[in-house]
């Protein structure tokens, strides 16, 4: 079974190199940015993986990005 994370401001700096970390590790990762920038889609293609936009100051913003989530 594969262990997901979800990584905030991982389109660059620490949160990319985590996120590349976890990915060669094994994890399904899930990025994040605030907005959806070059950098973020980048990333998510060099990993093969999906990326969420939301503003960590703004509950509902979460909410609604989370529920695009699947649980599998």
């Amino acid at each position: 079974m594969t262990k997901t994370i979800l990584i905030t401001g991982s389109s660059r700096g620490i949160g990319k190199a985590f996120a590349c970390l976890a990915k060669s590790e094994g994890f399904n990762v899930i990025l994040h940015g605030k907005k959806k920038t070059k950098k973020l889609l980048s990333l998510s293609n060099e990993l093969n993986s999906k990326y969420l936009t939301f503003d960590v100051n703004n509950i509902a913003s979460i909410r609604s990005a989370l529920k695009s989530l699947k649980r599998t």
